[in-house]
């Protein structure tokens, strides 16, 4: 049940509220803490905070028990080390 409210306030944009339902969420028995820590990851890149994204992620990694999920996470990692590149070599040709 909390995976599919935390999706929605990922959706609506709702941060403070995912936050607050996101560590409930944690601290409830059986919610399965990769998909929280995913979904966490996945709004933090959709609002470009990519170093707590990279966090969220790499906290999701460590949980993962799935050869899927660890894939996912892998995949979310290399897209976020491309766009943290991107942006990097964009400041330096403001220069």
């Amino acid at each position: 049940m909390y995976v599919h409210y935390l999706k929605l306030l990922g959706f609506l944009n709702m941060e403070k509220a995912l936050e607050a339902a996101s560590l409930k969420a944690l601290q409830t028995p059986g919610v399965d803490t990769f998909t929280v820590h995913a979904i966490l990851g996945k709004h933090a890149e959709k609002t470009q905070k990519l170093t707590l994204a990279r966090s969220y992620y790499e906290q999701a990694y460590t949980v993962a028990t799935r050869k899927s999920s660890m894939e996912y996470i892998e995949e979310s990692l290399e897209r976020l080390e491309a766009k943290q590149q991107r942006a990097a070599a964009y400041r330096y040709s403001l220069l």
